[in-house]
């Protein structure tokens, strides 16, 4: 397993861009980033596999999930750190202030391309 670090979206809105090389033996691609600023929250895809039908694919498009990494009982985003002893298990978030209704607003997408 390999890790590749971007930088931020500061202004909230925006794009970060990576460059990162798969292989057939290791065609699965995870995807993280924190959602700042917030006590332990962060967007996340696991395994978006970039081989179909034994062709790469050209682009993928993913929605993230939402999470709360259960580190911090901070319940706003500018809540003052509060560790949460013991940790808990990550979750996925369903409720205010990211949720309405226990919807989560998506936060954005992952786009994947393929570059010759």
């Amino acid at each position: 397993m390999n890790s590749l670090a971007a930088g931020g979206v500061s202004t909230g809105t925006g794009n970060v861009s990576v460059e990162f090389k798969v292989t057939k033996t290791h065609s699965l691609v995870s995807v993280v980033s924190m959602i700042a600023p917030s006590p332990d929250w962060f967007i996340g895809v696991s395994g978006a596999n970039l081989l179909e039908n034994d062709q790469w694919v050209s682009s993928k498009e993913v929605s993230p999930g939402t999470y709360d990494s259960g580190t911090d009982s901070g319940a706003t985003f500018t809540s003052a750190n509060q560790a949460t002893s013991p940790a808990t298990p990550v979750s996925i978030i369903t409720s205010a202030p990211l949720a309405v209704g226990g919807t989560v607003t998506s936060l954005g997408t992952f786009k994947i391309e393929k570059i010759d």
